[in-house]
């Protein structure tokens, strides 16, 4: 069997995963997206029209219709490079080889949700992209390669969607080769080594100015864009932080959250944290309350 008669499915609902299929060599036979009743939901929604009768819309991969449609496509793999449901066994049972999912991190070490906002908050040097075989548990399934992706100090939550969309493609393709020349790679994981991470909620993003400056750069860089961002309050108004960096670690001339200067409404806003110093880059949703030097963010009061 060569890459040009394997029968290939694909499932996606980002802009994320239409961009890993778009720089892929994968022709699949049929693309499967949500329908428009998820377009709210879903940060990032994308269409597939490019793919004409082969791109299908469904309200839940689980449902009669989708199930209807991969069954009568006759698919050896269903690749799902990023989707918000569990596959139901019913799904999974389907494609004659099994079903290829896509996680964020270096399997079984972070299972779960949001492991790139994760990585970046908790300070990691290094993460990666697992592809493996999906079964009934969460991000559980056997190994079929994996790659590591480093982590700059001065990467922000785009950086890392950015590389591991590059690196995504490449290994889709390296994967459906292997498995096209006869070869399916497979290791089970280590359930010992196995860890979780839970969702975000944009509340989650709330700055704690009593931190210190080096973890907020990163609770900061790990929530910017395509992410909600992480928030403060001046008064009233609510503050998005989508950009920081570190003026000093250690010096403290303020309380926390105290704004020591301010060079523009939006830029170079100086801001005292717990121990240490941050330029922070905003966005004031109201700009009822303008921000200067010896303002206080924090709570809304």
């Amino acid at each position: 069997m060569n890459i040009k008669n394997l029968r290939i499915g694909y499932v996606g609902s980002t802009k994320v995963t239409k961009k890993i299929l778009e720089k892929s060599s994968v022709s699949p036979e049929i693309v499967i997206s949500f329908d428009e009743s998820h377009e709210d939901k879903i940060s990032g929604f994308a269409r597939y029209p490019d793919y004409g009768e082969n791109w299908f819309t469904v309200k839940s991969i689980n449902s009669k219709s989708s199930y209807n449609i991969i069954k009568s496509n006759s698919l050896d793999v269903l690749l799902v490079m990023g989707w918000q449901e569990l596959l139901e066994p019913k799904i999974l049972s389907i494609p004659k080889m099994g079903c290829i999912g896509r996680h964020l991190s270096l399997l079984p070490k972070r299972r779960g949700r949001a492991p790139v906002a994760w990585a970046l908050i908790h300070g990691l040097k290094e993460t990666g992209v697992t592809l493996f075989w999906m079964d009934e548990g969460v991000d559980s399934g056997d190994i079929a390669l994996q790659k590591r992706v480093n982590i700059n100090h001065e990467d922000e939550a785009s950086d890392i969607h950015e590389k591991m969309t590059n690196i995504s493609a490449e290994m889709m393709d390296n994967i459906i080769a292997k498995i096209s020349s006869g070869e399916i790679p497979r290791k089970s994981q280590n359930e010992e080594e196995a860890t979780y991470t839970h969702p975000r909620r944009p509340d989650m993003g709330l700055v704690d100015w009593t931190r210190s400056a080096a973890y907020l750069y990163n609770f900061i860089r790990g929530q910017t864009k395509p992410y909600p961002g992480a928030f403060t309050y001046h008064k009233m108004d609510r503050i998005r932080i989508w950009h920081a960096s570190i003026e000093d670690s250690t010096k403290i001339v303020e309380r926390p959250g105290s704004v020591l200067s301010v060079k523009s409404r939006t830029e170079n806003i100086i801001v005292q944290a717990g121990e240490g110093i941050l330029s922070l880059t905003i966005e004031n949703e109201a700009g009822e309350f303008p921000i200067n030097s010896g303002s206080v963010l924090g709570s809304p009061r």
